[in-house]
């Protein structure tokens, strides 16, 4: 490859200053003769699947013999820039995380919320994604291979150039600068789905002595194992990378290139991935400076090595971040706002102290949590706290693991730390991360907290009415309704899901105090009121009894299923139903598959709760098809079949 020219800064920053780099209109389908050639930074994301930092060792600094994998290559990149101590993803699982990379905008505003969407959303014409952007702004983009988005394309410029698995930037134009995500699965969920036999037949290169550091888990062999099993596979990574960076410094390119490495969520132990706690969140995130263009960054990080910064980092930071130092102009759509740039200083950024996340249906399970960790302190709210994180789904229970951990809960084996993934959740927890970092101890009760608790409390409904949060609707509602444009549909009913948000947070006063609230609610012709109502009911159980026969009512009379549903739910919890016979009426009556999925959902949480079995001649047909076809839609059988074959059985 021929070798391109370096320009000195003094130039190039002119042109930053001046120009903004270069006009979106500028392409690189033009010839040397034709358009003078600004040389532009090339970006390079390297993603390790399921990846919290707790498991690198470069996290764990201060103590060299303690927990964590050495990584030599990524601790190569560190070695000429910076070590992001604070780096989160916005959602603890993947589409829906690499869509909130990929867009820079919270999913639960722009309707991507949901993990395995039954239809793909249709974002509007102001919503691009990263690779969009930076094509239109003259670069090459690939991705080597994992897009994995929740939203479908709608412009004639396509997500990447080539997305393959043998994508690279080889395919650009001469001096035409590059954007490449690479994603390794290594570290996937998918590799600790191995046979139990594994034990005896397949030795581990890490060793684990005892699980301390993971006070949640049970310090068994299988657990110690698996853990060296996910170890080992953070160093095949790291040799993947370390090639990876070799082929860029063979092709002259390394000192042109921004290099992140970062993991798309938490990792997978147990209780990880899909679960927003600091260890479903928490990723590592490692940025190499390359040295023709450290001229970009603030003056105290151009010549970064090791550098850790403590200020907060978010995936809604990472397209805006790219746009800023490909000088292209910023999004307005975007969420979030640039973390790298000659105005982003070490002592600017330590001031960032703020991250939001959320979690919605993770494949078959429907459990709807958001949280807010403003500087040490971690706010979680549940909004069906009676819903124990622990609920059965197919996918999470192929590992050994899970397995075994739940069957220990199952057989009062388990100390009350240990036990707590599967046993109903507070609507509200505050933790502080800085003395509890695995979240055991929560504050929420201790009068101690109290203004901090409500702080964070006030800061989480702000940040969910403000954008505003369409899960406060049922998915199937917004299946039938938002998906062609969810960002108008929130912006058009931001009063109605404000309300509905309020509804919601009736679960957090005395009962009596909301009493005569909830008692209109329930005789709302609003049905999405009707059905938050009942939802707080649950919430409460038996204190709510007094309304046992306006529940009655609704659920013989509604003409909604899904309220129904819920009065249903709320009636099982106070034992005044069969919920095998009523749900089970219920169930040929849900209008498309993924309403049966949710009532579904409810079933799993009586089988579990209470040992009902819902016979599979229960089981109605698949519902109409869709005219845009997302994963979630050919996986709605998997699923389906996974939700009746545990539910019909003795677990």
């Amino acid at each position: 490859m021929k070798k391109r020219t370096v320009y000195g800064s003094v130039t190039i920053r002119s042109l930053i200053l001046l120009t903004g780099l270069l006009p979106l209109s500028f392409s690189w389908g033009q010839s040397d003769s034709e358009t003078a050639v600004v040389k532009r930074p090339n970006f390079v994301w390297i993603v390790s699947e399921d990846n919290s930092a707790e498991f690198l060792k470069i996290y764990n600094p201060d103590n060299p013999e303690g927990f964590g994998v050495s990584m030599p290559n990524v601790e190569k990149l560190a070695a000429k820039g910076l070590i992001f101590n604070s780096a989160f993803s916005n959602a603890p699982v993947c589409s829906t995380a690499r869509t909130t990379l990929a867009t820079g905008a919270y999913g639960p505003r722009i309707g991507t919320e949901f993990h395995r969407p039954y239809k793909l959303a249709t974002l509007p014409d102001d919503v691009k994604s990263i690779g969009q952007l930076m094509q239109e702004a003259g670069y090459y983009t690939s991705n080597n291979a994992k897009n994995d988005f929740n939203f479908t394309e709608k412009t004639k410029t396509t997500v990447w150039n080539d997305t393959s698995k043998t994508a690279s930037w080889n395919g650009r134009k001469a001096d035409q600068p590059f954007f490449h995500m690479q994603t390794w699965k290594d570290t996937h969920e998918h590799t600790l789905h191995f046979p139990i036999e594994d034990l005896t037949t397949h030795t581990n290169d890490h060793s684990i002595k005892n699980m301390d550091r993971f006070p949640i888990y049970p310090d068994t062999a299988l657990f110690r194992y698996t853990l060296e099993r996910y170890l080992d596979n953070h160093v095949i990574i790291d040799n993947k990378l370390g090639q990876l960076v070799k082929k860029l410094a063979d092709e002259g390119l390394l000192e042109d290139t921004f290099i992140f490495y970062f993991g798309d969520h938490g990792g997978v132990m147990p209780a990880s991935k899909g679960y927003l706690f600091e260890r479903g969140l928490h990723v590592p995130l490692v940025v190499r400076i390359p040295e023709h263009f450290k001229y970009l960054l603030a003056d105290d990080m151009q010549d970064a090595q090791n550098a850790r910064l403590d200020g907060f980092v978010n995936f809604i930071d990472f397209a805006p971040t790219l746009l800023k130092l490909a000088g292209i102009k910023p999004s307005p759509q975007h969420d979030g706002r640039a973390f790298l740039g000659n105005d982003v200083s070490k002592k600017s950024l330590a001031t960032r102290d703020y991250s939001f996340s959320y979690a919605d249906r993770f494949d078959e399970k429907y459990d709807l949590l958001r949280a807010i960790r403003k500087g040490n302190f971690k706010y979680i709210r549940s909004y069906q706290p009676y819903y124990p994180d622990g609920m059965f789904a197919e996918y999470r229970y192929k590992q050994a693991a899970y397995r075994q951990w739940k069957e220990l809960y199952g057989n009062g084996k388990l100390p009350m730390t240990q036990s707590a993934f599967f046993r109903p959740k507070s609507p509200e927890r505050l933790y502080d991360i800085a003395l509890d970092p695995d979240e055991l101890h929560d504050l929420a009760d201790d009068p101690q907290y109290h203004d901090e608790l409500v702080k964070l409390r006030t800061m989480l409904n702000k940040q969910l009415k403000s954008m505003p949060d369409l899960s406060f609707y049922p998915e199937a509602y917004l299946l039938e309704n938002a998906t062609n444009n969810p960002v108008a549909f929130g912006q058009q009913h931001k009063g109605e899901i404000t309300e509905l948000i309020d509804i919601a947070n009736l679960q957090l006063q005395p009962f009596d105090v909301v009493e005569k609230q909830l008692a209109a609610l329930l005789k709302s012709t609003n049905p999405w009121q009707r059905y938050w109502a009942l939802i707080v009911l649950s919430s409460f159980g038996h204190e709510a009894d007094v309304f046992i026969q306006s529940a009655s009512t609704l659920l013989e009379n509604d003409d909604n299923v899904l309220v129904r549903g819920r009065a249903a739910e709320f009636l099982g919890i106070v034992g005044k139903i069969d919920p095998v016979v009523t749900l089970g009426k219920m169930f040929a009556e849900a209008p498309s598959d993924i309403a049966l999925l949710e009532l579904l959902n409810i079933a799993t949480y009586f089988h579990e709760s209470g040992g009902w079995i819902f016979p599979e001649t229960l089981m109605p047909e698949r519902r109409k098809a869709l005219s845009v076809r997302a994963l979630g839609y050919r996986m709605m059988d998997t699923w389906l079949t996974a939700r009746w074959k545990y539910i019909s059985t003795e677990n």
